[in-house]
């Protein structure tokens, strides 16, 4: 028996010929971004948790500790000395801080505008584009001279700050023996910078003479006036962590 069926309604079979059929959606191609993201929440909060117990507040937890001891009728809570200097890493922030104090007294100074500063990860470069010797020499001249009151005048007013101070000296490809002469002249050079009629003289304790002989040339060798300026000392300052 067949059923009457509506007029103007008629019934759609979803495997009639000529009609493609809606296919169902793939659960499977949003399921990996599901674990992903749950995945990546669970490394965040794992990471907020490192964070967290990194650092203890002392102003808490001692009381906390020390109610717990009351109770057990244990005796005081007593902390570990942390010394005066605790060894605080020097942060970013520090560093451009000190960095830009020596760059506004530098530029207060005659000679600045020749001063060159790198910064590394624990201190400074200073670098002075001029040349500190004659050649083949290892006394100081004219240059030398000023270049070594700018570096005092740089490095006095920071001496509380500073873990040490290399003195490096360098030399130019047509000296002989480069080496020794390049440690002479950084000699030379921390002999002046910690003489004793001088007026912001620098703590002989933090000063270190070193020598590169012509291995790190400023300029060109070829020439005689990057020869020139290859006959210098830099100096190479690091600071005292937390500083």
């Amino acid at each position: 028996m067949r059923t009457a069926e509506t007029p103007g309604r008629r019934k759609r079979h979803p495997l009639l010929p000529g009609r493609a059929s809606r296919p169902e959606k793939d659960e499977s191609e949003v399921r990996w971004l599901i674990s992903y993201s749950d995945f990546m929440m669970q490394l965040v909060c794992l990471f907020i948790l490192l964070y967290s117990v990194s650092s203890v507040d002392t102003s808490k937890a001692v009381p906390l500790a020390q109610a717990w001891r009351d109770e057990t009728g244990l005796g005081e809570v007593k902390l570990p000395s942390t010394g005066r200097t605790p060894n605080v890493p020097l942060t970013s922030s520090e560093l451009t801080t000190i960095i830009h104090e020596v760059q506004i007294m530098a530029g207060r100074h005659p000679g600045g505008d020749s001063l060159r500063l790198v910064r590394s990860t624990d201190g400074f470069k200073l670098q002075l584009a001029y040349g500190m010797f004659e050649r083949g020499g290892d006394r100081l001249d004219a240059q030398g001279i000023a270049a070594a009151d700018l570096v005092q005048d740089l490095l006095h007013p920071l001496q509380e700050r500073v873990e040490s101070v290399a003195v490096v000296g360098h030399a130019s490809t047509d000296e002989p023996g480069p080496l020794e002469l390049s440690l002479n002249r950084a000699a030379a050079m921390l002999r002046r910078l910690t003489r004793e009629d001088a007026p912001r003289r620098l703590t002989g304790e933090l000063l270190i003479a070193a020598g590169r002989g012509a291995h790190d040339p400023m300029a060109d060798p070829g020439e005689e006036t990057g020869r020139r300026l290859n006959r210098r000392v830099e100096f190479v300052v690091r600071l005292k962590p937390g500083s």
